[in-house]
């Protein structure tokens, strides 16, 4: 076992001296400016902080860096030069690698902002060491000035220039450098101490030694305003940089008053007028006469003497409205806000009086008082008002006033004023009679209305007045009102125009002479003539007045009667007493009364609708003689009711144009146009009766309500019953009526009708049927006659006439079936609203049916019927058909599916088809009689099926006494086999034989749209065989011949 000693020690320290144990940051001594690239190293080191030995340094070691300025984490590392002199990308924390066999690794720092640096290291298994240091300022690039810049007027405000850097720091420099001071506008200066008494020159140089960058002066200006001072050097790269700096007002210590009078006013400024608003200004200024203020601003107290004439106001709108709305005050505050210098306000004179002193106040926020005096006197101010005074106020008509009237001009206050270039007034009342004199006594002739003058200078003027209408004692008690105005242009003292009010009305009392006649009074109104227009019950209280000689009412001594008297020509009741309901023949004016009243009124009215019109009269025969009358016309009253003039009940019968009168009366029952033309409802508003809108006829549109006519009372109803509610025959009763609204009225009468004359006749099976067999069992039907409104009525003849469409072709009998019979007419009652009858069906086919009252030219819808067999079915004797009278005869027949067939003969002497339609061993016969133009007989002797509903009858017809081939095309498939079944009729003359007969007795169909027939032909060679082509088309059918075909007596045959 070895063992180390003291040497062995030694050994072991020196191989760990050589191994890292350490990181630490190293850079160049010279200091680090802002916004410069520095290199900086990561270095391993042993324990000792020396250099390792590289040959033991095997492994790549990974270091972390972290940046910091003035302990605050920031981004200055970069990881090449080339990425720290463009800027990107930056780090506040890094990372670097030392590989092996290297101790270092390099790292960039650039920062803009001078401070305190610490690059923080550390490694994994090493120690880390900080490394502290600092960024300096670069290079001088700007001048900075700080300082207060916006002082106030007169205070002195230090200012520190200091030299920077492109980035904000001070600057590092080593050189002497000259800073420039200069003023470019304003009124400020720079002063080199504190109490800004030394000012320096307007542009000053002082020079900045070696590593000096800051200088001290001071900045002070007694003006409000903005000055601006250039800071500059001549060093190169130097920016200059101009001040700007705010001037505002001092603290306030003072205040200022300015007065702006009103235009015109003629006063000084010590003088001011009573009435007009006086515009005053009040000022805070500093010690140096600028305007100012405290930023919450100052808050002015108004002091004034006790009793002070002026009052103050804060706004022009209530010093306007001093007079009437606000009273203004002598002690007031006014508000000058922060951001305010100065207030305006406003005062009035409200009275005379000498000179006063007026004081506002207030205190700054040092607590030193401000306040400013105004020393003002007041007289009167313009002329606007008169004030009437002196006079008297009671006198009798034709008496003068004494002592007279005294006109006074008074300003807005009521202060006694003087008209400073004259005025011209006008004095007038409100009789015709009222008279006014200039000055006293009432001497001269007067005038109604006097126009006089106000002397320039003067106030006053005097004028005295009589007059012959009383007052006291007038209908209406307001006393006489005497009024002062002014004319023309007035002007104020310095010329302004000006325009003074009416004075308040001057009142009297003027009392009558003794009373000597009466007059009536209506309606407020005295009546001279005329008449006065009622209403029916309407109430006129009529006033019978004792008047004076000039016509003043005036109070009667003694109890005095007044006669009442009437021209009505009824004995109608028209004269009341006050109550209006009490007769009165006189009425009695009380002792020291002047009137009394009465009532006229008149109810039923003997002229309706027209007016009554009458007179009534008052007559006094003591304590004097006098009478007077009053014409009356009474109208009736508003519509209150409307009735039938002739309320009775009316019968009639349906379709008759009838006749109402409607009348309009009042309350009382008077008959009335005042009725607005109103609309009256009818009924019944079904269709049961028609109204209409003429008042001569029953035509025009029909209504439901009509309008009164105007100017008239009456209005003629046009009416006609027409649909009976029962339906008729009967009579019925309906109510008819007629109403208004507003008022509420109505009226009715019972209308009793019957059924108008028939206008048609209605026929239908009753039950029937509509299909008969022939020579069976009747069908039973019925005919019922109505009047136009379709009411049930009487037939009113004895008989009515049938109309067929075969004649022949039935029966009717009026009741019993085969008694009576008749194919011509149908016997009924003239008073039956309705009759059945019986039909027998007489002729094979359908026939149509109508009945007729021809003497009146009625005739009622067609019937369609079905006349057919019964025996349609086989049995032992097969099927006959008797289809008309005379021969009936098939000579051939054709299968048409099924069990059906049709058969071509003869029936009535016409070519006949018949049809025999099976359906569950039944057949449905139909015949059909083909009509062939131009033949007088004809018959079918051959049948073939054409096509699948088709059928071809070919035969003989007899024309212009010669027989000729016809050839006939029908359908046979549809539910009915009638006339419109025949598609195609053909008659032919073979090969044009002229007078021969032709004859066609067999049919063979080559296809659908062609066939030959073959018969003979009776020539001059004798009788021969005759063939014949034909073709038949559809849409639309046509029968066409083709050619023929003859025979040779060989054999042959040729075309």
């Amino acid at each position: 076992m070895f063992k180390f000693g003291e040497s062995g020690k030694s050994l072991l320290g020196r191989f760990i001296r050589k191994l890292p144990s350490a990181v630490v940051v190293e850079t160049t001594p010279s200091a680090h400016m802002a916004d410069a690239c520095k290199l900086y190293t990561v270095n391993l080191r042993n324990q000792d902080l020396l250099a390792i030995d590289l040959s033991e340094q095997t492994d790549t070691v990974t270091v972390g860096i972290e940046s910091f300025m003035d302990e605050q984490s920031a981004s200055v590392l970069y990881r090449t030069g080339f990425e720290c002199n463009n800027g990107s990308p930056e780090y506040s924390r890094l990372t670097v690698q030392i590989l092996p066999g290297s101790d270092s690794a390099s790292f960039y720092v650039r920062g803009q902002e001078a401070g305190n640096m610490r690059l923080g290291v550390y490694a994994s298994s090493l120690q880390g060491h900080d490394y502290a240091s600092s960024i300096v300022g670069n290079v001088p690039k700007n001048i900075a000035v700080s300082g207060r810049q916006n002082p106030t007027a007169g205070q002195c405000a230090s200012q520190t220039i200091t030299i920077k850097d492109l980035f904000g720091n001070d600057a590092s420099k080593s050189t002497d450098l000259m800073l420039r001071m200069e003023r470019l506008s304003g009124t400020g200066r720079l002063y080199s101490n504190r109490s800004c008494q030394d000012v320096l020159p307007l542009t000053n140089n002082v020079s900045l030694p070696g590593s000096t960058i800051t200088y001290t002066v001071y900045f002070k200006s007694d003006d409000e305003g903005s000055t601006q001072i250039r800071y500059s050097s001549s060093s190169s790269g130097l920016n200059p940089n101009t001040v700007t700096y705010s001037v505002g007002a001092g603290l306030p210590v003072k205040l200022a008053l300015t007065l702006e009078p009103p235009a015109a006013t003629g006063f000084d400024q010590d003088e001011l007028k009573s009435g007009p608003c006086h515009k005053f200004t009040v000022e805070v200024r500093d010690f140096v006469d600028n305007p100012t203020n405290e930023t919450g601003g100052l808050t002015l107290s108004f002091v004034a003497p006790t009793s002070a004439a002026g009052k103050f106001y804060q706004t022009p709108g209530q010093c306007n409205a001093g007079s009437t709305t606000n009273a203004g005050s002598t002690n007031q505050t006014l508000f000058i806000g922060g951001d305010e210098t100065h207030k305006d306000f406003y005062v009035r004179g409200i009275a005379i009086d000498s000179s006063q002193v007026y004081r506002l106040v207030t205190t700054n926020s040092s607590g030193q008082e401000l306040s400013v005096n105004m020393e003002k006197s007041f007289r009167g101010g313009d002329p606007l008002y008169f004030d009437v005074s002196e006079g008297v106020t009671s006198l009798d008509v034709t008496e003068c006033s004494s002592p007279s009237f005294l006109i006074t001009l008074k300003d807005s206050w009521g202060n006694t004023t003087v008209a400073p270039h004259g005025m011209s007034i006008r004095i007038s009342g409100e009789a015709t009679s009222d008279l006014f004199f200039e000055g006293s006594g009432c001497s001269g002739t007067g005038a109604n209305t006097l126009n006089s003058t106000i002397a320039e200078g003067q106030s006053t003027r005097r004028f005295s007045f009589k007059t012959e209408q009383a007052t006291v004692q007038q209908y209406s008690t307001a006393q006489r009102r005497i009024t002062v105005q002014e004319t023309g242009t007035t002007q104020n003292d310095v010329g302004a125009n000006i325009q003074p009010n009416s004075n308040p009305d001057t009142l009297l009392d003027v009392n009558p002479a003794a009373p000597s006649a009466i007059r009536l009074r209506i309606d407020n109104a005295v009546v001279t003539n005329g008449t006065t227009s009622m209403q029916a019950d309407d109430t006129k209280t009529v006033r019978v007045e004792s008047v004076d000689s000039f016509g003043n009412l005036s109070n009667v001594p003694s109890p005095t009667t007044v006669s009442l008297t009437d021209t009505d020509a009824s004995s109608a009741q028209i004269r009341y007493a006050t109550n209006c309901s009490t007769a009165a023949s006189s009425v009695q004016i009380a002792a020291n009364s002047r009137y009394v009243d009465f009532c006229v009124k008149k109810t039923v009215l003997d002229n309706d609708p027209s007016a009554d019109t009458f007179s009534v009269s008052a007559a006094v025969s003591t304590p004097f003689t006098s009478s007077k009358t009053a014409a009356f016309s009474v109208s009736p009253d508003r519509i209150n009711s409307i009735s039938f003039s002739d309320s009775g009940a009316v019968t009639s019968t349906a379709g008759a144009c009838l006749t109402k009168t409607l009348q309009a009366r009042d309350t009382h029952g008077n008959l009335t146009t005042d009725h607005s033309n109103k609309s009256v409802s009818l009924s019944p508003n079904a269709t049961s009766v028609s109204f209409f809108q003429s008042q001569t006829a029953c035509s025009g549109g029909t209504t439901t309500s009509v309008n009164l006519i105007s100017s008239s009372a009456t209005r003629t109803l046009k009416y006609m019953p027409k649909v009976l509610p029962s339906g008729g025959p009967a009579s019925d009763s309906v109510a008819v009526s007629a109403s208004i609204v507003s008022p509420s009225s109505s009226d009715s009468f019972t209308l009793t009708f019957g059924p108008g004359d028939m206008d048609s006749l209605t026929l239908s099976a009753n039950p029937g049927p509509t299909t008969l067999s022939l020579g069976g069992d009747c069908g039973t039907f019925k005919i019922v006659p109505k009047d136009e409104f379709l009411n049930l009525t009487p037939f009113g003849v004895n008989s009515l006439s049938i109309v067929n469409s075969v004649a022949g072709s039935l029966e009717l009998y009026p009741s019993t079936c085969g008694s009576g019979g008749s194919t011509s007419t149908l016997s009924v009652s003239p008073t039956a609203s309705q009759a059945t009858f019986k039909v027998r069906g007489k002729k094979v086919g359908s026939p149509s049916f109508g009945l007729s009252a021809s003497t009146l030219a009625i005739n009622s819808n067609n019937l369609g019927l079905t006349v057919k067999r019964e025996d349609f079915a086989f049995d032992t004797d097969g099927i006959r058909v008797d289809n008309l009278s005379g021969t009936d005869r098939a000579n051939a027949v054709v299968g048409i599916g099924g069990n059906s067939f049709v058969t071509a003969g003869l029936g009535n002497n016409k070519l006949m088809v018949t049809r025999y339609l099976e359906s569950s061993g039944s057949y449905t016969v139909s015949a059909l009689e083909v009509s062939v133009p131009g033949a007088t007989s004809s018959e079918g002797l051959a049948i073939a099926k054409l096509d699948g509903s088709r059928v071809v009858v070919a035969g003989k017809a007899v024309v212009s006494s010669r027989l000729d081939m016809v050839v006939a095309v029908l359908d046979v498939s549809g539910t009915n086999f009638n006339s419109s079944s025949i598609e195609a009729v053909e008659t032919y003359d073979y090969e044009g034989s002229g007078s021969f007969d032709d004859v066609a007795q067999a049919v063979v169909v080559e296809s659908p749209s062609q066939f030959i027939v073959g018969g003979y032909v009776n020539g001059a060679s004798g009788t021969q065989i005759a063939v014949s082509r034909f073709s038949f088309t559809t849409s639309p059918s046509t029968l066409s011949h083709v050619e023929d075909l003859a025979g040779s007596a060989s054999g042959a045959i040729t075309s």
